[in-house]
This record gives structure tokens, C-alpha cells and sequence, in this order.
């Protein structure tokens, strides 16, 4: 089990001599009602929790509208990470996603059921049919993926190679990409960084907008000052990041992050493709 969470650390330069390559991943996510999930409230989280799930909703309902129109308006590439229920609950989303250019991974079926709780079989069966729904309803090929809740058990990334997929984005302890060597073929590990999460700043930090906005900045203008070929993703969630009193705050976050010398906003795909390319 420890040869999984040891990629292979990789040197690359980026395009144009850039220092450090920035995915924005948006996760859009189904959550099943009863289950437990992010609480804002956790003294609420009890019985059906219908506060905390509501909430949850919100992203759906309004918050993913304000994170679409914000990425338009800056003209910022997007990953979305996507659960495949998404496709069948809520087209209408798929369909605004579809009018852009925002480029999927997959996200698990659902963001209720952990990876780590189901048989081998089972787990391949739910990743196959992520990808098959998000790809019939996209018409995007799909090559990543991050589990829901990072819950993945000890045969996701085999079985995630076994499905045709190339990249993970699961690891989170390295600034540099690398390649898990597994008994199913290699898988790209892309890391997708606790540090500059919404859900680790809004949730467990209790940080404001204004300091949300500037630790990413701040992390993302480190790394650039160090030596190239690091990665840092920026996980942002519709209920969370996309609510009223927070979208000003991204918006100066991504415009002071366009501005960085050395950084490179890219997508998961590309990425891979690059790094691929080079090793």
C-alpha cells in the first residue's frame, strides 16, 4: 500500500518558462438526502439535517451560476470535477458547462459513498459508470479524477487505470507531479492542494474572504519564486466559495493570480498532455 502514495517526483519546466502550473477545480457534486456531508452547522448534523444538506444545494441552485458567470468574465480555464449523478439530477448544469469550455474529470457517482466502503468490483462498476455518463452528456473524453471525499480505497488507483483513466488528482502532500507506477499501468498524480481549498479555509480555518484570497495568492506567488515545475490546484466549491459575500473575494484572487509572472492557469488535461510529453 505505501508504493501507492509514492509517485514518481517529477522536474519539468512549463510552457513559456513557467515556474508553477494552476488548476481551478470547481466540484460540482450530488449529495444524497440523509446522508452525511460538509456541515457549516455541525451541531445541526443529526437526523435528516436538512439545514446542512439544503445548504449543500445551494450550489446547485445559485452558486455555480455565479462561479460560471465569474469565469467568463475573466476568461479563467476551469476542471470540473464532477460527480455522474449530476448528469441525470441536474442536466441543466451540464448543459451551461457544455456551452463553455470548462473541461471535466470524474468525481465519483455521488459525493456520499465512500470509495474505501465497497468491493473491488463494485467500486470499478461506479467509476466505469461516472465516466460513461459524463462523457455521453458532455461529449468530452474523460482522462482524471478525484475521488468524492478523497475516500479512495486500496485498489482506486488500479481500478481507476483499469477504466481507461490517466490522472489522478487524490495526492495532496507534494508541490511536484509524479507517476504511481501500478500493476494496472501508471497513473499521473496531479497534486490538488488541502492548503488553497475553499472547504479547508471556510470550514475547518474559519478564515474571512479576504484572507481565503490572500493565502492563495501568497502560496501560489511562493512557489512561483522557487524552481519550476510545481503544481498547485485550487479546489472551490458552488456552496461554498459561490455564495453572495464571497464571489468579490475570488474574482480579486483569480485577477491578482492572472497578473503572477511564472504561473501558468491550465486544466488538468493539459497538464497531463504536457507532462506526458516531457516524461
Amino acid at each position: 500500500m505505501s508504493l501507492l502514495w509514492e509517485p514518481r517526483s517529477l522536474r519539468v519546466t512549463w510552457p513559456d518558462n513557467c515556474r508553477v502550473a494552476v488548476w481551478i477545480v470547481v466540484n460540482i457534486e450530488y449529495f444524497i438526502f440523509g446522508r452525511l456531508g460538509p456541515s457549516l452547522q455541525s451541531h445541526l448534523a443529526t437526523g435528516l439535517d436538512i439545514a446542512n444538506y439544503d445548504w449543500r444545494r445551494y450550489g446547485d441552485r445559485a452558486g455555480i451560476w455565479r462561479l460560471l458567470d465569474l469565469m467568463d468574465e475573466l476568461s479563467i480555464p476551469v476542471t470540473a470535477a464532477i460527480n455522474g449523478e449530476i448528469c441525470v439530477k441536474q442536466p441543466e448544469v451540464m448543459d451551461a458547462i457544455g456551452r463553455r469550455s470548462w473541461q471535466i474529470i470524474g468525481h465519483g457517482l455521488d459525493n456520499s459513498t465512500p470509495h474505501y466502503e465497497i468491493a473491488p468490483e463494485a467500486e470499478l462498476a461506479r467509476i466505469t459508470r461516472t465516466v460513461e455518463l459524463l462523457q455521453g452528456t458532455s461529449g468530452q473524453e474523460v482522462k482524471g479524477w478525484l475521488t468524492p471525499g478523497f475516500s479512495i480505497s486500496e485498489n482506486t488507483f488500479d481500478l481507476l487505470c483499469k477504466a481507461g483513466l490517466v490522472y489522478t488528482a487524490d495526492l495532496v502532500g507534494s508541490d511536484r507531479p509524479g507517476w504511481l507506477d501500478l500493476s494496472s499501468g501508471r497513473l499521473l498524480s496531479i497534486p490538488y492542494s488541502l492548503e488553497t481549498n475553499d472547504i479547508s479555509h471556510f470550514i475547518s480555518q474559519k478564515s474571512t474572504p479576504q484572507q481565503f484570497a490572500d493565502a492563495v495568492v501568497d502560496h501560489i506567488e511562493q512557489l512561483a519564486a522557487e524552481p519550476p515545475g510545481a503544481v498547485t490546484g485550487i479546489g472551490l466549491h458552488p456552496f461554498i466559495v459561490g455564495q453572495p459575500g464571497r464571489i468579490k473575494y475570488l474574482r480579486s484572487c483569480l485577477q491578482r493570480l492572472r497578473e503572477l509572472s511564472g504561473v501558468w492557469l491550465t486544466t488538468g488535461d493539459q497538464i497531463y498532455e504536457y507532462v506526458r510529453g516531457v516524461s
